[in-house]
């Protein structure tokens, strides 16, 4: 066949050669950008940590002094500061909303973690001066003294640790194991508290490696997808900000509860118990998993008494961990019942004790002694309560739902405490997730998550210098809410809508687990 001029025109046409970009190249783009853009906030904050974060005494810090002395410094930083925040905030919800386009969401997550994470992990301790009472209680150890027993106030010069004085007479409430880790930094320091803080970091930044990698693993048997659980747990601003920037060690805690599940889905129940409990013994809200991970012991067994009996096991195994560690470390029993007490601490988003400060106000017309008794009342109720949810939770267990109901027990427990901080999210998050607990529950641990990060930002000792002394503790949350607001609304701005994050690709793929899940 003779080819026609217009084929011959058609073939040695240029333009006919050229491509057009691929989308999945301009999601790639996109995503890029995006995390650029957390990666930028990160950067801020970490800069902005060397002048309000918390050093040691006789510090001295990089970057120009006027930016902490002087009120112009002082509003420019705090600036800084929440706008790092926004940034890292607003570039985690961007990439949920991309995440079910991606190509290649592994690689898009990793490079995420990384720009986000490692700007922090250059920073000074900011939120949080907890890492330097990791360090004096570790000094404690080192010198045979039992950090359970006595505040790190028994130390000479002890305020040249950086230790917060609210806590410095109070006994540890830290477990054996994180105590054995606290004393070998404080001797590998060389008295440094800044070269602890470093070492501090390291066991943080591990702790979040291990715990993207458990969760991979945990979702292999729960059957839920696992990009949008690193996305939502590991990529999680709140994880960052508490876990990284703050040091706070319950990052070290949920890595360890998560491979107890692991290592129990994967026919290795009694191993699991042995984790748990060396997780219970960094802090004992952990020994909570100990009776829905016995649930997982071979073989399988119907029946209230054989969930007894099995439960009897998993907590005599993690009973056992927990009393070695205690042999080996040097440390007594007395952590256990060193919990923050409420008459130094009170944080108003602790349901139960804003309900006792209540009605202790009203029992105040009955005198002191009522007002007191009333709020202790009122509190202890609230623990019972997490106890018998704990125990309801655990009879309408089996298999298949150890590691969701474990989760759930560990945030009734948050929610029912006299004491909450914005970090004990962390405790329940990554069980929950990975095991999938509805849109509805997702979507509002995303904006939870939001919000007590953005909280976090307001309430640091980085921030609130600039806001009068008085009456703050009430304005601070609704200016934390209306920044939510705000960063929802700056998402849905951009065209790709909130309801694109709280729709359900994302979500769906988080929450409906597969119908072969073992969890």
């Amino acid at each position: 066949m003779t080819a026609t001029a217009d084929d011959g025109d058609h073939a040695t046409d240029p333009s006919s050669q050229q491509t057009c970009p691929s989308p999945e190249s301009g999601r790639g783009e996109r995503t890029g950008r995006i995390v650029i853009v957390g990666a930028a906030g990160s950067g801020i904050l970490a800069a902005a940590s060397w002048v309000s974060g918390w050093l040691p005494p006789g510090t001295n810090t990089p970057l120009p002094a006027f930016l902490h002395t002087a009120v112009p410094g002082r509003i420019l930083l705090t600036t800084l500061i929440l706008v790092g925040g926004l940034l890292l905030v607003g570039a985690w919800l961007a990439l949920g909303t991309r995440l079910p386009k991606l190509p290649d969401p592994k690689r898009s997550l990793r490079a995420a973690l990384l720009a986000w994470a490692l700007p922090l992990a250059l920073a000074a301790p900011m939120l949080s001066r907890d890492v330097f009472s990791y360090y004096a209680q570790g000094l404690l150890l080192a010198d045979g003294v039992d950090p359970g027993t006595v505040g790190v106030s028994a130390l000479p010069d002890w305020r040249s640790t950086g230790a917060d004085p609210l806590w410095s007479a109070r006994p540890s409430p830290y477990g054996p194991v994180a105590l054995g880790v606290q004393a070998a930094i404080a001797e590998a320091s060389a008295d440094e508290p800044l070269i602890a803080v470093a070492l501090f970091r390291v066991v943080s930044l591990i702790s979040l490696l291990g715990l993207v990698i458990g969760l991979r693993r945990l979702v292999v048997h729960t059957g839920v997808n696992p990009g949008p659980v690193i996305w939502l747990v590991a990529l999680n601003p709140l994880v960052l900000l508490q876990g990284v920037l703050a040091i706070h060690n319950d990052l070290w805690l949920v890595t360890c509860i998560v491979w107890a599940f692991v290592l129990a889905l994967q026919r290795q129940a009694l191993l699991g118990c042995i984790v748990a409990g060396l997780a219970g013994s960094i802090k004992p809200v952990a020994l909570i998993c100990l009776p829905f991970i016995a649930l997982l012991l071979r073989p399988p067994r119907d029946g209230l008494a054989w969930r007894t009996a099995y439960a009897i096991v998993g907590v005599s195994v993690g009973a056992a961990v927990v009393a070695v560690t205690v042999i080996l470390t040097g440390t007594g029993y007395s952590w256990l019942g060193a919990t923050p007490p409420t008459d130094i601490t009170w944080t108003w988003l602790a349901p139960v004790s804003s309900l006792a400060f209540a009605l202790g106000w009203i029992a105040m017309l009955a005198g002191p002694a009522t007002s007191r008794a009333t709020m202790s009342a009122v509190q202890y109720a609230g623990l019972i309560l997490a106890l018998g949810l704990t125990v309801w939770l655990w009879l309408r267990s089996d298999r298949h739902r150890a590691v969701r109901n474990a989760g759930l027990a560990l945030m009734s427990l948050v929610l029912l405490s006299p004491i909450v901080q914005p970090w004990y999210l962390l405790w329940g998050l990554p069980l929950v997730i990975a095991a999938g607990i509805g849109v509805r529950w997702t979507a509002a641990l995303i904006l939870g998550s939001v919000w007590l990060s953005l909280f976090s930002l307001f309430t640091s000792s980085a921030t609130r210098t600039v806001y009068p002394s008085a009456g703050d503790d009430l304005l601070l949350p609704f200016l934390a809410l209306a920044l939510t607001a705000a960063v929802g609304a700056a998402v849905r701005i951009t065209g790709r809508g909130v309801e694109s994050l709280l729709d359900l690709p994302s979500l769906r793929a988080i929450s409906v687990p597969h119908p072969d899940g073992a969890a």
